[in-house]
């Protein structure tokens, strides 16, 4: 017996997963089976957040149990599903996803959805995100529309090494770096798609990631009863002990004065918490690096300078990459360029991948950091838990575990004795035209094929970058004083020509 049409589609949608809100509460929800799952609710991410016994500093990780593997989610919860399988069709089916306001403020690196068992491939990425587990990328996977991908501190949608990808008729608004991000991807169509803005109140800047990613360290050497003489001006007797103990319960403290002025009024408030403000605010409320709408990117992230020619290597390039019928509008990204240390060759960073950073290129007053007057290390509680912790890991006292790796750390003992006993003169050289994380800046913005072999739909910008030597002068009065900044806003406006599909428009305002 045949059944009816209207049969058959009754029986299509009983076979369908149904997600809803409580599919989420606790979690990433993983997806590591092929089949068709739909969204049944609007979902709006934020697994355990505050509490009264637990403060907004110390909340929102995943517990390390059962599907959270340490390795993979040692950063907090990256994405809210993660799609690990072949044969995969989402239907956001006319809902919204989108992380809490909370969520997003705390966890800085994340994706509504994640194409792949991990965020970085293996041996790749601010930590070793696969562990005994293998990486499992989405392959033969349909993101189907109506329905919208909201706030997001990172991307709507991100994968690695995925194969035949299809986003159709999805809305996104509030991402903070890209709609869509895929490196090394063979086999994409993202068509009927709308960009309406990226997020444009983003409150923090990308240090306020290294206060939160840097919290398992500092707390470990706390409950080791750790200290660390520091040195704290010119003369011998500026010497002052600081316990992890102390700087733990200081961080926290800051990052909940934080956390408190975003939720109550969306800035950090100036007049009550002033450091926190010099550290962390965001002057221009977007992104403080580049920004994209659709990234179809070679092999690995989207972390470097634009080529200068493409790679023949078809194993590391995207290829087959069609963007067609979308509309884009209103991407707007700052590049907040930090200039960082570099010793013998090598960036100074801590152990997440965070830039030391010792002096800023924006905001009023003071931009020194670390560096005060005659080349004296004058930090704070962020640079104090970086520089202690990088000592514990030269010393051996902190272990490498997977939620808690040291392999990216490269602050070295000279660093940390002119940090602590003044006895190297630090004669500090940097590298500039990057971010936070040291990923290369970029001046123009490539809205469509980034590093990918299709040319259906807008073209690569054709403006190369790459890191630059920049110049920063002690001066006995004034500590440290930035001299080549290259601060400047970008703003986006897209909108597909309907007879060729590849018209754009880039209009850059310079804010010197």
């Amino acid at each position: 017996m045949k059944l009816s049409l209207l049969a058959l589609l009754a029986a299509k949608a009983a076979a369908d997963t149904c997600l809803t809100q409580a599919d989420f509460d606790g979690g990433t929800y993983v997806i590591d089976a092929p089949g068709s799952y739909k969204l049944c609710s609007d979902i709006v991410f934020g697994p355990n957040g505050p509490t009264a016994e637990l403060s907004a500093a110390e909340a929102f990780d995943p517990p390390f149990v059962g599907e959270y593997d340490e390795n993979e989610f040692g950063l907090g919860f990256f994405a809210g599903l993660v799609i690990a399988a072949d044969g995969v069709t989402l239907n956001l089916n006319g809902h919204r996803f989108e992380q809490s306001p909370g969520h997003a403020l705390m966890q800085r690196f994340f994706s509504i959805i994640e194409l792949a068992s991990a965020p970085f491939i293996p041996s790749v990425g601010p930590a070793q995100f696969n562990g005994a587990a293998p990486f499992v990328p989405a392959t033969d996977v349909q993101i189907l529309g109506p329905g919208t991908l909201g706030l997001s501190s990172h991307h709507g949608i991100h994968g690695n090494e995925n194969v035949n990808v299809k986003i159709s008729d999805v809305t996104f608004e509030d991402f903070e770096v890209a709609a869509v991000s895929l490196n090394n991807v063979d086999g994409l169509e993202i068509s009927n798609c709308q960009v309406l803005r990226n997020r444009q109140d983003v409150p923090v800047v990308g240090m306020f990631s290294a206060a939160r990613f840097i919290r398992p360290y500092i707390k470990f050497l706390a409950e080791q009863g750790y200290e660390t003489e520091f040195k704290q001006g010119l003369k011998k007797k500026d010497r002052v002990v600081k316990t992890a103990t102390d700087l733990y319960a200081s961080l926290l403290q800051m990052i909940n004065n934080v956390y408190d002025d975003v939720m109550a009024g969306g800035k950090i408030d100036a007049t009550v918490h002033e450091e926190e403000h010099r550290l962390f605010d965001n002057p221009k409320s977007v992104i403080d690096g580049p920004c994209y709408a659709f990234v179809a990117h070679g092999k690995g992230p989207a972390v470097g300078g634009q080529g200068a020619l493409f790679s023949s290597d078809t194993n590391v390039t995207s290829s087959n990459v069609v963007i067609k019928d979308n509309t884009i509008n209103d991407i707007r990204c700052w590049n907040a360029e930090v200039p960082a240390l570099l010793r013998d060759g090598k960036v100074m960073n801590d152990p997440r991948g965070a830039v030391f950073q010792s002096v800023k290129t924006f905001g009023d007053g003071d931009r020194n950091l670390a560096l005060g007057a005659g080349g004296v290390y004058e930090g704070n509680i962020l640079s104090d838990v970086q520089i202690m912790v990088a000592k514990a890991i030269i010393e051996g006292i902190l272990p490498d575990v997977p939620n808690r790796q040291i392999g990216p750390n490269s602050i070295d003992m000279g660093i940390v004795e002119w940090a602590t006993d003044g006895t190297t003169d630090l004669s500090p050289e940097f590298i500039c035209n990057a971010d936070s994380m040291h990923h290369v800046l970029f001046v123009d913005l490539n809205l469509g094929q980034f590093f990918a072999t299709s040319t259906d739909g807008p073209g690569a910008a054709t403006y190369e970058t790459d890191e630059t030597v920049c110049t920063v002068s002690i001066v006995d009065d004034q500590g440290a004083v930035y001299t080549t900044a290259n601060d400047f806003w970008q703003s986006i406006s897209f909108l597909e020509d309907p007879n060729t599909g590849k018209y754009y428009e880039i209009k850059e305002e310079d804010l010197l």
